[in-house]
């Protein structure tokens, strides 16, 4: 597969790690010299210094036979302008741009394509959705959905007075009667797949598979009890906040925006939640109070001596840190985490702040460009490959697999199936019933398999599951 991504900065360098870890032809475009022999040294991919926007630059870097064209740089103009060059002068590739600030009808922008972009993706969509998700869980800890089934992954850190602490895995599952799998362990940043007889330490982080109930049980052992939240404070009253809000709470513009009828489409809408705002900027604040004239506003900068401590966030149950400033977003989380609050969600831009931030107490950590490039490679893997979700800053991800007519595995038993090392199958959803195998668990057609994996493995797994 060729993709060509335009714009090198954060987005675009991971997207392009992620597709050359799975051995795709990756060309990226930077207009930024030092950007681009930045991008050079440290992904085997071809790097063009020039702008994204002349049919000959294109050209140079191979648009003619490329399957994708991914617009992603801090440009919405940018972005659109790219993709339409693109659909007009060359008829083969698939169009991705990331826009931010579009605000056409839903009707206009589904019906037909906008300026030859085939696929649209907001940061802050994306990043709203995997919030709303969390909050609607109690805000636990990092979720991921299974569609349409009752299973989702979490991660814990197992504190020191865990019952678990110097255990095999198969005991925490055997002494808990659970229906569970530790699916990914992560210990001093070292990611590994355990086995039953890996022993488990206080301050693993573990991501377990299995039902909310059964889930709810472990993080409850851990010390994580569920807490329900009808009071959230929010610091910051950017766009990620207004699309959490307008699903929080009732909105007095309905408008017709397209981003958040693309978000009413995934999310539920909740109506009887208390919001409290707390933004530095006046004019903010204002049309803040005149979207939600019911939440609470202060206009305030968080990191003013007395703010948190004056009650203004005393008696809410969860505090959301959105400012675009990450570092006081995870700050802030923390010393609310002090003060009493008993859930807390940071936003972050780098996904390698996600790990440390987690470490530091707070409950959910959601980073703005994962969540992107989550979205944007659930795109370009097509065909039987249809989701992929990249955990954390590790170099593992989970794909789902289709199993299709010519199948190698349709028929065997997962002890039957080679796959690399560190890899493993650990749910399969057959018709509408979600799944935990064991070994002895024979798939068939039309099943859905998800596998985790290392990113360098992931052709190898392709090619097992598929026979391509």
């Amino acid at each position: 597969m060729n993709i060509i991504i335009l714009g090198g900065g954060r987005v675009g360098y991971n997207l392009a790690r992620q597709l050359v870890s799975e051995d795709k032809q990756v060309t990226v475009i930077e207009k930024s010299l030092a950007v681009a022999k930045q991008l050079a040294n440290t992904v085997d991919c071809h790097v063009i210094n020039d702008e994204g926007n002349s049919p000959a630059v294109l050209r140079e870097a191979g648009i003619e036979d490329a399957d994708f064209f991914v617009a992603v740089t801090d440009s919405d103009e940018i972005n659109m302008i790219s993709c339409g060059l693109v659909a007009a002068e060359f008829s083969r590739p698939v169009t991705i741009a990331r826009v931010r600030n579009l605000d056409y009808s839903a009707s206009r922008m589904l019906e037909n394509p906008l300026f030859g972009i085939n696929h649209v993706v907001n940061p802050e969509i994306e990043t709203a959705r995997v919030i709303l998700r969390s909050i609607e869980r109690g805000a636990k800890s990092n979720i991921l959905l299974f569609d349409q089934g009752d299973l989702q992954l979490c991660d814990v850190i197992v504190p020191e007075e865990s019952p678990f602490v110097g255990k095999p895995v198969r005991l925490m599952r055997a002494e808990t009667d659970s229906n569970f799998l530790i699916a990914l362990m992560n210990r001093n940043d070292e990611y590994m797949i355990p086995s039953g007889d890996t022993v488990i330490f206080a301050g693993d982080q573990l991501h377990l598979l299995g039902s909310e109930a059964e889930l709810d049980r472990i993080l409850e052992i851990n010390g994580r009890h569920k807490t329900p939240i009808h009071r959230i404070a929010i610091v910051g009253g950017g766009k990620v906040s207004r699309y959490i809000a307008d699903q929080l709470y009732q909105p007095t513009d309905e408008g017709s925006s397209i981003f958040r009828k693309m978000l009413n489409r995934f999310v539920p809408k909740r109506r009887n939640r208390v919001l409290h705002f707390i933004e530095q900027d006046y004019d903010k604040c204002k049309a803040l109070i005149e979207r939600y004239p019911d939440a609470h506003v202060t206009n305030a900068d968080i990191s003013s001596e007395g703010i948190l401590e004056e009650g203004d966030i005393e008696g809410y149950d969860l505090l959301l840190t959105a400012t675009g400033n990450q570092e006081l977003n995870i700050i802030t989380a923390m010393y609310a985490k002090k003060l009493g609050i008993s859930r807390t969600i940071a936003l972050v831009q780098r996904r390698g702040y996600v790990n440390m931030a987690h470490e530091l107490g707070i409950d959910v950590v959601v980073s703005l460009n994962n969540a992107l490039v989550n979205s944007i490679l659930k795109i370009i893997r097509r065909g039987n490959v249809r989701s992929i979700h990249s955990i954390s800053d590790s170099l593992f991800e989970i794909i789902e697999f289709s199993i299709e007519k010519g199948s190698p595995i349709a028929g065997k038993t997962i002890k039957d199936i080679r796959l690399p090392k560190q890899s493993l199958i650990m749910l399969v959803v057959r018709q509408d019933e979600h799944i935990l195998p064991h070994g002895d668990f024979m798939l068939q057609m039309s099943d859905r398999v998800f596998v985790i994996a290392r990113t360098e493995d992931i052709k190898k797994v392709e090619g097992a599951i598929t026979g391509k």
